[in-house]
């Protein structure tokens, strides 16, 4: 292997630093997105309104569905993006179930 081959191989990348505040609020707004669907959005038992709401629990598909694919497209976000597709998925199977009527009922 040459010097520069070997030059070129170690560049990488610099490492983003990120500050405590910006990695604080990231976690602040995926424990929101958490709450939304795994509490807000449960169908498992009928405290909250939000729970097996049709309009809901369909919106909230729909709008990390939509983030899912912005974030893919920005090249800031691109790297978070499966995080808002994994919402995304979840928030579909409570709809899903919520149509369907429910884990469990068909025995």
């Amino acid at each position: 292997m040459s010097a520069q081959s070997e030059l070129d191989s170690s560049r990488t990348e610099p490492a983003i630093r990120s500050s405590r505040f910006y990695r604080l609020g990231l976690f602040a707004l995926l424990f929101v997105c958490g709450i939304a669907v795994f509490l807000f959005g449960c169908n498992y038992y009928r405290i909250l309104p939000t729970n097996k709401n049709l309009a809901y629990e369909g919106g909230l598909a729909i709008t990390f569905l939509i983030a899912a694919l912005l974030m893919k497209r920005s090249a800031r976000w691109e790297k978070y993006w499966q995080i808002a597709y994994a919402f995304f998925i979840a928030s579909a199977v409570w709809f899903i179930t919520t149509l369907v009527g429910g884990f469990g009922n068909w025995a």
